[in-house]
Parts: structure tokens; C-alpha cells; sequence
């Protein structure tokens, strides 16, 4: 359940607490570093690498587990399972390589008409419903461009991935 079901079936009763992936120190106190390693340099960057690679979800990390095959599986299923199921969406094709395209041009500004002529989406309300159902699973995150002025902050967004580290390639699978 997202967020706003969950109010909805316990009345007010919650309190709404965000955990986000492992940052990077966290990453390294689960794998146990010793200290004096940290005062090697190339041996961090070594770590900074793998953290980038491999991502930051702790059943990675602990467990050890295949990174590419377990945020394959984490997508797909909050795409498929969780966003197309609970909006009853009729062509989850579009919301798939919706995804796909997003997450291969994470942090580059937003363009919803460019995005609706390129992967031939019905309309742009269509594209801002998709991005505002991947926002609410926690898939991506739209952030404002800063603006001085009060009128400009509505435009341009840019897009961060915030689930995962990964990509999908053309063919559907995730790449790092």
C-alpha cells in the first residue's frame, strides 16, 4: 500500500516514516570496514565505485545477493504489480518504456511533450499521470529547478531515480 492507503485504512492512525537506500557511509559500516582503511584513499574510491555499482538497498549489501537480477525484479514489480494493478492502467507498455526511458536519462530536465510525441504516449495528461504514479512508488524523483522568482518554479523539472542505481537498457534489462 502507498502512503495515502495506508491513512485511509488505519484513519489517521500512522506516522509516515521514509527510508531511503543505504548512503554511502552506512554502506560501508555494513560491510564492516576497519577503520585505518578509510584513511586509504584508493581503497574508498574502490568501495565509492562498488556502492555506485551495486546500489544501496541493504538485502544487496548484507546478503550479498545478484544486484542486477534483484532491482530487475524490484522494478518490474512495482511497475507491474503494484502501479498497473492498483490504477487499472490498460497499456502497462507505455508505463514500462516510460520507465525505461526515464531511467536512462535520470537528471536531465523534464520535457512532457517530447516525452509524449517520442514514445507515442495518448496525451501529455497521460505521461504526468505515469510520472506522478512512479513518484508515489518511490521510483523516481521530480525535483523543481531553483528559481528566484516565484512563477518559474512549476516549470522545468529535472528527474533523479531514486530506487536504484541501474538503467534499463533497450532490450529491458538493467545495465550498470
Amino acid at each position: 500500500m502507498v502512503s495515502k492507503e495506508l491513512s485511509t485504512h488505519l484513519t489517521g492512525r500512522y506516522y509516515e516514516i521514509k527510508i531511503f537506500p543505504f548512503s554511502f557511509i552506512e554502506f560501508l559500516n555494513a560491510r564492516d570496514i576497519e577503520k585505518n582503511k578509510l584513511q586509504d584513499l584508493s581503497y574508498l574510491k574502490n568501495k565509492l565505485e562498488e556502492y555506485q555499482i551495486k546500489g544501496g538497498y541493504p538485502e544487496i549489501i548484507v546478503k550479498n545477493l545478484d544486484h542486477i537480477a534483484y532491482l530487475k525484479t524490484l522494478v518490474e514489480s512495482v511497475i507491474f504489480k503494484d502501479i498497473v494493478r492498483r490504477y487499472n492502467i490498460r497499456f502497462s507498455s507505455e508505463l514500462y518504456e516510460l520507465g525505461k526511458y526515464l531511467f536512462n536519462t535520470f537528471s536531465t530536465e523534464l520535457s512532457l511533450n517530447r516525452i509524449t510525441k517520442m514514445l507515442e504516449i495518448g496525451s501529455v495528461h497521460t505521461v504526468k499521470r505515469y510520472l506522478a504514479y512512479l513518484e508515489e512508488a518511490f521510483l523516481i524523483v521530480r525535483i523543481p529547478r531553483f528559481s528566484f522568482k516565484y512563477n518559474r518554479h512549476d516549470y522545468h523539472k529535472k528527474l533523479y531515480i531514486l530506487a536504484i542505481h541501474y538503467t534499463f537498457s533497450l532490450g529491458g534489462a538493467l545495465k550498470s
